[in-house]
């Protein structure tokens, strides 16, 4: 009834008039109670701050550990690479200087090899002592035509691929020089020249 005298209404004459209004009055302000009380209980949950459920926190944990595992196992993966790749690199830095030892080694011996084995082919072949001077010597012409070049065709194509083909080529002149000699002297000639132009490539590519 104060609800609804407050709204304006005049409570209407008679008896029954009067208790239409009483039920009415009644039925608004249960209803404007139940409105305020609504609102109450609303504007207290949002000022409420929400609380992070259990299971969500459980979640965002595991999340960030399964990350943190992964971290680690990269980690160690690439701990374990970064060795072996050192390991690999001392073993080959180990093998390229056995080879170029080895290398440095035939070479030097199919150099003086000749210097032992002239006297009794000298004997076989009749050769003078100006022939054998002769094909001493013709080892250092490809020698001294090819030191230079071998550096500057290591530098372009690589030492390991000039290193082979000058191994090769002085080890080719040199398999092949007693066949040479029973041929001629000039052909032996040529094999010596072909032994030194290995050996002139060889330094600058080792």
């Amino acid at each position: 009834y104060i609800s609804l005298h407050s709204k304006g209404f005049s409570r209407p004459s008679g008896p029954r008039h009067g208790a239409s209004a009483v039920h009415s009055a009644s039925r608004w302000s249960v209803s404007t109670c139940a409105s305020v009380a609504c609102f109450a209980v609303a504007k207290k949950l949002r000022s409420k701050p929400c609380k992070p459920q259990l299971g969500t926190c459980r979640v965002q944990d595991s999340v960030r550990l399964h990350a943190l595992k992964a971290d680690t196992v990269e980690n160690t993966e690439t701990t374990a690479l970064s060795s072996n790749a050192g390991e690999d690199e001392s073993e080959d830095r180990f093998l390229m200087v056995v080879l170029v030892a080895t290398a440095y080694v035939i070479w030097q011996m199919d150099k003086v090899n000749l210097s032992v084995a002239i006297i009794p082919m000298a004997a076989q072949y009749g050769w003078d002592p100006a022939q054998c001077g002769l094909i001493q010597s013709s080892l250092f012409w490809g020698y001294a035509a090819t030191t230079i070049i071998g550096g500057v065709l290591a530098k372009e194509y690589g030492g390991k691929n000039i290193l082979l083909a000058a191994v090769t080529l002085f080890s080719s002149g040199t398999l092949i020089g007693p066949l040479a000699a029973s041929v001629s002297t000039e052909a032996l000639i040529c094999t010596r020249v072909l032994v030194g132009i290995g050996e002139g490539l060889a330094p600058g590519a080792a």
